[in-house]
C-alpha cells in the first residue's frame, strides 16, 4: 500500500492565504513608512540646503559691503582673497545636487 498524504482542506488553504495576506499587509505598511520617512528626510534636507544658501549669501553680502568700504586700506591681494571667500559663500547651498562645492 502506498501512503498518500492528506490533501489540505479548503479551510487549511484559506487559513494559509489569510496568513500570507496578513504578512503582505504588514510588509506593505512597513514599506509605506519607509517611503514616508524618505520623503520627510528629503524635504528636511531641501530646507536645510535653502537655509545654508540664504545664510551664506547674507554673510557674503556683508563681506562685499566691507570690501567696498575698505577701499585702499587693504592690498589688492587681500581684496582678491576676500572676494574669493565671498564668491565661495555665494555658491554654498546654491546647487541642491552639490550644496557644498570645493573651496577655491
Amino acid at each position: 500500500m502506498c501512503n498518500v498524504p492528506d490533501m489540505p482542506t479548503l479551510d487549511d488553504v484559506m487559513a494559509s492565504l489569510s496568513r500570507i495576506e496578513l504578512r503582505l499587509n504588514q510588509q506593505g505598511a512597513t514599506l509605506q513608512r519607509l517611503v514616508n520617512g524618505e520623503n520627510l528626510m528629503a524635504s528636511q534636507l531641501d530646507t536645510l540646503i535653502q537655509a545654508l544658501n540664504d545664510n551664506t549669501n547674507a554673510v557674503s553680502a556683508r563681506i562685499d559691503k566691507l570690501i567696498s568700504e575698505l577701499g585702499d586700506v587693504v592690498t589688492p591681494a587681500q581684496l582678491a582673497e576676500l572676494q574669493a571667500v565671498s564668491d565661495h559663500l555665494k555658491t554654498l547651498g546654491q546647487d541642491p545636487q552639490n550644496p557644498v562645492p570645493p573651496a577655491p
